[in-house]
């Protein structure tokens, strides 16, 4: 992989009867089993690090993100655009990410859009709240790994 002009590309020679083909991105990006979904992912915390942090994660991995910085900002969004995965903190002013994935579990246009929460609440009792509530993952930060991450916000991406 190299950069050209500010964009990454990838090369994949591929030795077939016919001879070596060049692929383009998307054509490497099947062959490797990568799949990035068309829509973007929303990214919601009130706090400004975590917000830019995930979406560096994600967009290093190749995803499209939107971050809204509170759970009442984030229904406005989905209301107006899809997402392909919505990624959520419980603990936040106003509405909690528990009942941002209720609400949008309740709602016909956003119930399939799976959800992550990453939060530092590590309690048995806060998972299965979240859970409940419908969030497909729950990621605690402190025990958080990046790859793990990305493997579940792929699997849960693809899905929807």
């Amino acid at each position: 992989m190299w950069s050209s002009g500010g964009k990454a590309t990838r090369v994949l020679a591929v030795n077939v009867p016919e001879g070596v083909q060049q692929l383009t991105n998307d054509e490497c990006d099947v062959m490797l089993g990568f799949h990035h979904p068309q829509l973007p992912i929303l990214v919601i915390d009130d706090s400004l690090t975590t917000r830019t942090l995930e979406q560096s994660i994600l967009e290093a991995a190749g995803y499209e993100v939107e971050l809204a910085d509170s759970a009442e900002a984030a229904l406005s969004k989905a209301q107006q655009r899809a997402y392909s995965l919505f990624i959520v903190d419980i603990e936040m002013p106003g509405m909690s990410g528990v009942e941002f994935t209720a609400r949008t579990r309740a709602d016909e246009k956003l119930k399939r859009v799976p959800v992550i929460v990453v939060t530092s609440l590590a309690s048995p009792a806060h998972q299965e709240r979240a859970l409940a509530a419908g969030a497909s993952a729950y990621i605690v930060k402190s025990e958080f790994d990046q790859g793990r991450f990305i493997e579940k916000v792929a699997l849960l991406a693809q899905g929807s």
